[in-house]
């Protein structure tokens, strides 16, 4: 859940003192991190976005005639002015089934009826998904009691997933090497490089096809029958009856050598 007015995609900020103030204007600006409106001539997205030029910080796509796309001041989100409420209150109504999130920051409790709003596909939007339960129990029984918000959560994963993935990779060269015949090392390494680059090719067309077809979430929890599958697969190496073959096939190919020579 975004829990700030300044993790929303689209920011509105009233500057008077209440509604009825006739020198208060809307400051709308955007999140650096918002994803860019879909760059398609014809797509519903552009075309929600040419109906809010005026109350939006937009710019036409300077490669794709009649495409906009967020506007930048130097290295910052621009900013407009607007006293335009009604297409305020109209913007705020078409993005909730959109997939931008977008809040009102004013001190003023009038303008309480006017956002937050979180499109329905919205990254943060969860319930409808397949796997969407999964999430729903983590936020209401250990995210919200706990207090960690959505960059936490990030940070606990970016660890956990450090800690394992980093250290996997070095474990898997030196148990293969151990596995691996010495004389033939350069053959059997060049079949670890290319299964490597097969992981590399399913696991991302897995995802794809998965979350075109359901959501991200089915699509991340695809790769997890990868680890599954191999996970089970190792329980039946032998290891050490791996390494002896290794050894019984470099003194086998070296006593050849000895022999011919």
């Amino acid at each position: 859940q975004l829990e700030s007015h300044e993790e929303y995609d689209i920011q509105v900020t009233w500057n008077g003192a209440d509604a009825s103030d006739s020198n208060g204007v809307y400051q709308v600006t955007f999140n650096s991190n918002a994803g860019e409106f879909a760059q398609v001539p014809g797509h519903s997205e552009q075309e929600l976005a040419q109906r809010y030029l005026h109350v939006l910080p937009l710019v036409e796509n300077s490669q794709i005639e009649g495409v906009y796309e967020w506007d930048w001041d130097d290295d910052s989100p621009r900013i407009v002015e607007t006293t335009d409420a009604s297409a305020i209150s109209s913007l705020f109504m078409e993005l909730e089934e959109s997939r931008f999130s977008a809040s009102m920051n004013s001190t003023s409790s009038e303008f309480d009826t006017i956002g937050p709003v979180v499109g329905d596909g919205h990254p943060t939007s969860i319930g409808d998904g397949p796997l969407d339960g999964i999430a729903v129990f983590m936020r209401d029984n250990f995210w919200q009691p706990f207090g960690i918000s959505v960059t936490m959560q990030f940070l606990i994963l970016g660890c956990i997933f450090g800690s394992i993935q980093g250290g996997s990779q070095g474990l898997a060269r030196s148990l293969f090497g151990q596995m691996v015949p010495e004389s033939r090392s350069a053959e059997f390494f060049g079949f670890f490089g290319f299964f490597g680059k097969v992981a590399a090719l399913v696991g991302p067309v897995m995802y794809g096809v998965l979350a075109v077809a359901y959501d991200s979430r089915v699509g991340i929890a695809s790769i997890s029958i990868l680890f599954i599958s191999g996970t089970i697969m190792l329980r039946f190496v032998d290891v050490e009856a791996g390494i002896e073959a290794a050894q019984e096939e470099d003194r086998r190919i070296r006593g050849q050598s000895f022999s011919e020579e």
